[in-house]
């Protein structure tokens, strides 16, 4: 089970880095909120404003997603715009972030030649990569940024 409050001061970091964790939260309710919102609730109570998290989870359309059966949830390039304050499904949470950086990894980590002849070409421009090329092209990974609005 994973413990949602941390006994750390408000406020208190700079980055928090979170990788390849977040995909193992459960999808289950406690106190009729989702467990991935009081997990970001908690990062976000923990960074200072304008303080950074980031993150790296398995792309949803890749084979590290469906390669581990421990994963709960996969992300794309759009799973964190709940977050932005203008969002109009951030009812879920109190928990507002910007987002400053978006990068998929068409192969997990550095990556070699691959990553450097695709990479730029997935990363041009994410609605056209997720709604056309993650059907045949299958991303292994997603970087995101996301700055804390306090």
């Amino acid at each position: 089970m994973l413990k949602i409050h941390c006994h750390s001061k408000k406020n208190s970091f700079d980055v928090i880095i979170a990788s390849h964790i977040l995909e193992h939260i459960t999808n289950e309710k406690v106190d009729g909120k989702k467990r991935i919102y009081l997990v970001f609730e908690e990062i976000h109570r923990l960074l200072k404003n304008k303080g950074v998290l980031k993150i790296w989870v398995p792309h949803d359309s890749g084979w590290l997603n469906r390669a581990n059966i421990d994963h709960e949830r996969s992300f794309n390039s759009f799973s964190f715009d709940v977050f932005r304050p203008n969002h109009p499904e951030n009812c879920y949470t109190t928990s507002r972030f910007k987002i400053k950086n978006i990068k998929l990894n068409f192969t997990k980590g550095k990556g070699g030649i691959l990553n450097k002849i695709l990479n730029p070409i997935l990363n041009k421009n994410h609605l056209f990569t997720e709604k056309f090329l993650c059907g045949f092209l299958r991303i292994d990974e997603l970087y995101v940024e996301l700055e804390a609005i306090k």
